[in-house]
Protein backbone atom coordinates (compact mmCIF):
# COMPACT_ATOMS: atom_id res chain seq x y z
CA UNK A 1 0.00 0.00 0.00
CA UNK A 2 1.52 3.84 -0.76
CA UNK A 3 1.65 6.08 2.13
CA UNK A 4 -0.10 8.12 -0.44
CA UNK A 5 -4.27 7.80 -0.18
CA UNK A 6 -6.22 9.73 -2.39
CA UNK A 7 -9.23 11.82 -1.22
CA UNK A 8 -11.29 11.14 -4.25
CA UNK A 9 -11.56 8.78 -6.56
CA UNK A 10 -8.80 9.06 -9.47
CA UNK A 11 -10.51 6.98 -11.88
CA UNK A 12 -7.73 4.80 -13.06
CA UNK A 13 -8.91 2.12 -9.82
CA UNK A 14 -5.57 2.14 -8.27
CA UNK A 15 -5.49 4.06 -4.83
CA UNK A 16 -2.24 6.41 -4.30
CA UNK A 17 -1.57 6.39 -8.40
CA UNK A 18 1.37 8.63 -9.18
CA UNK A 19 -0.21 9.99 -12.36
CA UNK A 20 -3.13 11.08 -11.05
CA UNK A 21 -0.77 12.48 -7.82
CA UNK A 22 1.05 14.74 -10.90
CA UNK A 23 -2.26 15.87 -12.06
CA UNK A 24 -3.16 17.42 -8.94
CA UNK A 25 -5.08 15.77 -7.06
CA UNK A 26 -5.18 16.16 -3.07
CA UNK A 27 -3.06 12.92 -1.29
CA UNK A 28 -2.92 12.79 2.50
CA UNK A 29 -0.57 10.42 4.38
CA UNK A 30 -1.69 7.33 6.10
CA UNK A 31 0.65 8.39 9.18
CA UNK A 32 -0.67 11.43 10.71
CA UNK A 33 1.82 14.03 11.71
CA UNK A 34 2.61 14.80 15.15
CA UNK A 35 2.18 18.26 14.79
CA UNK A 36 1.18 20.43 12.15
CA UNK A 37 3.69 22.13 9.63
CA UNK A 38 3.72 25.79 9.82
CA UNK A 39 4.81 27.08 6.42
CA UNK A 40 8.50 29.50 6.77
CA UNK A 41 9.92 32.36 4.08
CA UNK A 42 12.03 30.79 1.96
CA UNK A 43 14.79 33.16 4.16
CA UNK A 44 14.05 31.33 7.27
CA UNK A 45 15.05 28.15 5.80
CA UNK A 46 19.05 28.57 7.49
CA UNK A 47 18.68 25.15 8.48
CA UNK A 48 18.51 21.70 7.36
CA UNK A 49 15.60 20.80 9.70
CA UNK A 50 13.33 23.99 8.28
CA UNK A 51 14.30 22.58 5.07
CA UNK A 52 13.17 19.15 6.23
CA UNK A 53 9.58 20.37 7.37
CA UNK A 54 9.14 22.80 4.35
CA UNK A 55 9.64 19.87 1.81
CA UNK A 56 7.44 17.62 3.68
CA UNK A 57 4.98 20.38 3.80
CA UNK A 58 4.99 20.83 0.35
CA UNK A 59 5.24 16.81 -0.47
CA UNK A 60 2.41 15.98 1.93
CA UNK A 61 5.10 13.32 3.40
CA UNK A 62 5.33 13.49 7.13
CA UNK A 63 9.08 14.06 8.68
CA UNK A 64 9.32 10.97 10.48
CA UNK A 65 8.97 8.70 7.38
CA UNK A 66 11.84 11.07 6.00
CA UNK A 67 13.30 9.80 8.78
CA UNK A 68 12.73 6.27 8.55
CA UNK A 69 14.56 3.36 6.93
CA UNK A 70 12.26 2.21 4.55
CA UNK A 71 13.26 2.18 0.86
CA UNK A 72 9.25 2.89 -0.16
CA UNK A 73 9.63 4.39 -3.73
CA UNK A 74 7.33 7.67 -2.31
CA UNK A 75 9.68 8.10 0.46
CA UNK A 76 13.02 7.40 -0.99
CA UNK A 77 12.00 10.51 -3.58
CA UNK A 78 11.03 12.98 -1.10
CA UNK A 79 14.02 11.72 0.96
CA UNK A 80 16.53 12.27 -1.79
CA UNK A 81 15.14 15.35 -3.26
CA UNK A 82 15.04 16.45 0.74
CA UNK A 83 18.82 16.04 0.83
CA UNK A 84 19.50 17.84 -2.53
CA UNK A 85 17.33 21.06 -1.90
CA UNK A 86 18.95 20.98 1.95
CA UNK A 87 22.44 21.03 0.50
CA UNK A 88 21.80 24.09 -2.04
CA UNK A 89 20.07 25.83 0.51
CA UNK A 90 21.45 25.93 3.03
CA UNK A 91 25.05 24.88 2.40
CA UNK A 92 25.32 22.49 4.99
CA UNK A 93 27.84 19.72 5.02
CA UNK A 94 26.58 16.30 4.05
CA UNK A 95 27.30 15.32 8.02
CA UNK A 96 25.03 17.56 9.18
CA UNK A 97 22.21 16.62 6.96
CA UNK A 98 22.72 12.94 7.10
CA UNK A 99 22.12 13.45 11.24
CA UNK A 100 18.59 15.40 10.45
CA UNK A 101 17.33 12.91 8.96
CA UNK A 102 18.28 9.41 10.94
CA UNK A 103 22.10 9.43 11.77
CA UNK A 104 22.66 8.74 7.97
CA UNK A 105 26.48 8.66 6.85
CA UNK A 106 27.35 11.56 4.66
CA UNK A 107 28.73 9.13 1.81
CA UNK A 108 24.87 8.12 2.12
CA UNK A 109 23.72 11.63 1.63
CA UNK A 110 26.08 12.94 -0.98
CA UNK A 111 24.64 9.41 -2.98
CA UNK A 112 21.44 10.30 -2.46
CA UNK A 113 21.99 13.68 -4.37
CA UNK A 114 23.79 12.40 -6.65
CA UNK A 115 20.75 10.16 -7.20
CA UNK A 116 18.42 13.41 -7.15
CA UNK A 117 19.83 14.91 -9.68
CA UNK A 118 20.18 11.72 -12.23
CA UNK A 119 16.29 10.87 -11.31
CA UNK A 120 15.45 14.05 -12.04
CA UNK A 121 16.47 14.42 -15.32
CA UNK A 122 15.22 10.77 -16.43
CA UNK A 123 12.35 9.78 -14.08
CA UNK A 124 9.20 12.27 -14.78
CA UNK A 125 7.41 11.19 -11.36
CA UNK A 126 10.74 12.56 -9.17
CA UNK A 127 11.17 15.49 -12.16
CA UNK A 128 7.45 17.11 -10.88
CA UNK A 129 8.09 16.17 -7.52
CA UNK A 130 11.03 18.66 -7.77
CA UNK A 131 9.68 20.96 -9.79
CA UNK A 132 6.92 21.39 -7.36
CA UNK A 133 9.21 21.93 -4.50
CA UNK A 134 11.59 24.87 -6.14
CA UNK A 135 8.68 26.69 -7.86
CA UNK A 136 7.47 27.20 -4.25
CA UNK A 137 10.65 27.81 -3.00
CA UNK A 138 11.59 29.82 -5.49
CA UNK A 139 8.15 32.12 -5.55
CA UNK A 140 8.74 32.78 -2.06
CA UNK A 141 11.66 34.25 -2.44
CA UNK A 142 10.48 36.20 -5.48
CA UNK A 143 7.93 37.99 -3.60
CA UNK A 144 10.04 38.45 -0.66
CA UNK A 145 12.55 40.64 -2.99
CA UNK A 146 9.89 42.37 -5.05
CA UNK A 147 8.66 43.71 -1.50
CA UNK A 148 12.11 46.04 -1.60
CA UNK A 149 11.90 46.38 -5.35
Amino acid sequence: MSIFEPLTPCGCGKPGCYFCWLKGKAYTTTAAPSKTIEEKPVLELKTPEDVLLEVCRLTGVTPELVKSPSRKRDIVIVRQIYCLVARKITGAMYKEIGKVIGGRHHATILAACRTAEDNIENDKYTKEVYKKVKSVLVDKLIKYVGKFL
